[in-house]
């Protein structure tokens, strides 16, 4: 790990870590915690990788989301409910598609997110999330609903200052996936350490593909970066090689940029496919659901995994949005095209769809296959 010679920001017990792909970056806090002899947390973006992490380090370090390590703080001081969501039910995380003919497929496509306008209440959770210094956006009586039901209590929490008991706080705090956690999400971390204890925000500001949701701008490094008083870099991966690297490198550069030296390791080859019929085996991915949808129909598939974990991409053929398989890897990755809109808009540089790219061109380990007119847009950035 190496210091990088940044502006300081107003953090000072706040130190950033860039951790590009496959550097490790979960095995490093695992690490660290387990070596630490204080009070000592683990903070994960959902319960299911708390549950991972915390399997791997066993006992005597708290682990957890934001949520879960604040809630006792949070209820005793606003008298906040604990608000569970409804269960979800999603059979596609559970099984395979049988055929064209699964009702589950038609489900998958039509309760995709995107096709849900945002509402007020959307609006509102992400003003909160973006909530820095001063009065809060809005009155917070109001009723914790829907994306509120979370960030809501904690801004009840933050306009009073966070308050807490000497046994809410920790003297270490490790934070996993911190490019997509949101100002307010920070300072209520930041507010759970002892008076002299120190955070570490591991991250990679490439795979920011949810901080919209966050009330981050596209345009925007994540807070727990920008705000950090140190920065750091591993480096060292173990995951994509050249030229495959320098592709994903390149396709950043315009939001963040970070030489492919940093992470590249071995040889992951680059080649242009048809996609006109499927492949035996690997990990393909798509820009949407619609588009997952349409490609199960039109290769006339069967028992076949459409999220990452139905199915091993080594041995059989697995299908997976780009946002879904974040996390995922596999020695053979097959990008499916993007529609005219996504690449024009890819070609003007945005820094969402910049961000979405990177993360599918970084989850191959041998061969990146990709159509021949999405590699042209990334040697036109």
């Amino acid at each position: 790990m190496i210091k990088l010679d940044l502006p300081q920001g107003p953090y000072k017990n706040l130190t950033a870590i860039d951790g590009p792909p496959g550097t490790g970056k979960t095995t490093e806090i695992v690490r660290r915690a387990s070596e630490e002899t204080q009070s000592t947390a683990i903070i994960t973006y959902t319960n299911a990788a708390a549950d991972i992490v915390a399997s791997r380090i066993g006992e005597g370090c708290a682990t957890g989301t934001l949520y879960k390590l604040s809630w006792r703080p949070v209820k005793e001081t606003t008298q906040a409910k604990q608000r569970r969501g409804p269960k979800g039910d999603s059979p596609w995380l559970k099984r395979k598609i049988s055929s064209i003919w699964d009702d589950t497929l038609n489900s998958y496509a039509e309760s995709a997110p995107s096709l849900k306008p945002p509402t007020q209440v959307d609006t509102m959770a992400q003003e909160l999330h973006s909530w820095e210094t001063g009065e809060p956006p809005f009155d917070l009586d109001i009723e914790a609903t829907g994306p509120l039901k979370y960030v809501l209590p904690l801004a009840q929490w933050a306009h009073l200052g966070f308050p807490t008991l000497d046994t809410d706080l920790f003297d270490t705090i490790f934070i996993d996936e911190a490019q997509d956690m949101s100002a307010l999400e920070l300072r209520s971390t930041l507010a759970l350490l002892s008076p002299k204890g120190k955070a570490y925000a591991y991250m990679d500001p490439g795979q920011a593909i949810f901080s919209y949701a966050k009330g981050i701008e596209d345009s925007q490094l994540a807070p727990a970066w920008s705000l950090a008083g140190e920065h750091y870099q591993l480096n060292g991966g173990h995951r994509i090689g050249e030229p495959a690297a320098s592709l994903a490198a390149q396709t950043l550069q315009p939001f963040f940029d970070r030489p492919a030296s940093t992470f590249s390791t071995g040889v992951t080859n680059v080649e242009e496919w048809e996609h006109t019929s499927p492949p035996a085996r690997g990990l393909v991915l798509g820009y949407s659901r619609a588009v997952i949808a349409k490609t199960f129909e039109t290769w006339d598939l069967e028992n076949t995994g459409i999220v990452p974990g139905q199915g091993d991409p080594e041995k059989t053929l697995v299908l997976s949005t780009i946002h879904s398989a974040k996390g995922a890897e596999a020695k053979d990755i097959y990008l499916l095209p993007w529609s005219k809109m996504a690449l024009q808009r890819l070609e003007n540089r945005d820094p969402r769809e910049l961000r979405t790219l990177y993360v599918a061109l970084t989850r191959a380990k041998e061969n990146l296959y990709i159509p021949w007119n999405l590699k042209a847009r990334i040697n036109s950035i």
